[in-house]
């Protein structure tokens, strides 16, 4: 009896995890993700996830209730991942800073992580003088700082930039707009 039991609700768990795996949109997919990973629902989180990572700056743009709730390791997990769907850096930086004032006093010590994260050589040197120099949380920053250092040197000194590849240099793999959108 016992046994049956055990099957029967591994059946429910099945069932429900398919139900959440068809269900995915931007105004649940944080819950979905966080709802998959609390029960080590595989399938889903890797489907939640690519969903995000697809749709990341819908879910910022249109979204930031739900954009808000990512913790600061699922931010960091995102913000590494080459299959991020971004139109420009600059916005991804706009965003994560976003992400940090929402909840300044517990996100702050997070902000050299994501970042580290944060692929700062792919803005332009416009926006890396004109704005992202100028943001206080950057300036504040030592860890922040450095990276902005290394992003404008990467800008400056232009016949150097083979020498000075690394992961923040490299492009997206998905940076075409018609890969970044399956949205439900």
């Amino acid at each position: 009896m016992l046994l049956k039991c055990v099957y029967q609700v591994a059946d429910a768990v099945k069932l429900c995890a398919s139900f959440l795996n068809n269900s995915i949109t931007l105004e649940n997919c944080i819950d979905v993700l966080n709802i998959s990973e609390l029960y080590s629902l595989d399938t889903c989180s890797v489907l939640a996830r690519s969903f995000v990572l697809a749709n990341f700056e819908n879910l910022a743009d249109q979204h930031k209730d739900e954009f808000m709730k990512l913790t600061a390791s699922q931010l960091t997990s995102l913000l590494s991942d080459s299959a991020l769907c971004v139109a420009s850096e600059y916005r991804l930086f706009e965003h994560v800073i976003g992400w940090v004032r929402h909840d300044l006093p517990a996100r702050e010590q997070h902000i050299s992580q994501l970042m580290f994260h944060v692929r700062l050589p792919l803005c332009t040197g416009e926006e890396l003088v004109d704005r992202v120099s100028r943001e206080p949380l950057v300036k504040n920053n030592t860890d922040c700082y450095r990276l902005l250092v290394e992003a404008k040197d990467y800008h400056i000194v232009v016949y150097k930039q083979p020498l000075l590849q690394t992961a923040r240099t490299q492009v997206y793999k998905s940076i075409s707009p018609s890969v970044c959108k399956f949205i439900k």
